[in-house]
C-alpha cells in the first residue's frame, strides 16, 4: 500500500478495496428455490385453521409437515424452514 500510495495515489482506494474485499468461497450450491422459499413464507403467513388444523399458530413440525404434504419439497428440516422465515 505505501508503494501505491507513493507512486499513485489515486490507485490507493482501489488497492485498499482490493486487499478488504472478500474472495467468493466455494460453497454446497442451494438446495431450494427461491419459489420454494416463496411458498414456505407464504404459507407461514397463512393461518393454520385454514389448512384443517385445529391451532391458532404454525409450530415448526407443523409447518414442515404441511410444507411436504403441499409437496413444496420433498425434505425439508425444521432448522431450513426457520432460516427461511427469519429472511423475510
Amino acid at each position: 500500500m505505501r508503494k501505491i500510495e507513493t507512486d499513485d495515489p489515486e490507485k490507493l482506494e482501489d488497492g485498499i478495496r482490493a486487499v478488504l474485499s472478500d474472495k467468493k468461497r466455494p460453497c454446497a450450491p442451494s438446495v431450494f428455490t427461491m419459489d420454494q422459499i416463496m411458498r414456505i413464507i407464504d404459507l407461514a403467513c397463512g393461518n393454520p385453521n385454514d389448512f384443517g388444523y385445529e391451532v391458532s399458530q404454525w409450530s415448526l413440525p407443523l409447518l414442515v409437515a404441511e410444507i411436504k404434504k403441499q409437496g413444496i419439497a420433498e425434505q425439508i428440516s425444521e432448522k431450513s424452514v426457520s432460516r427461511f422465515l427469519k429472511m423475510r
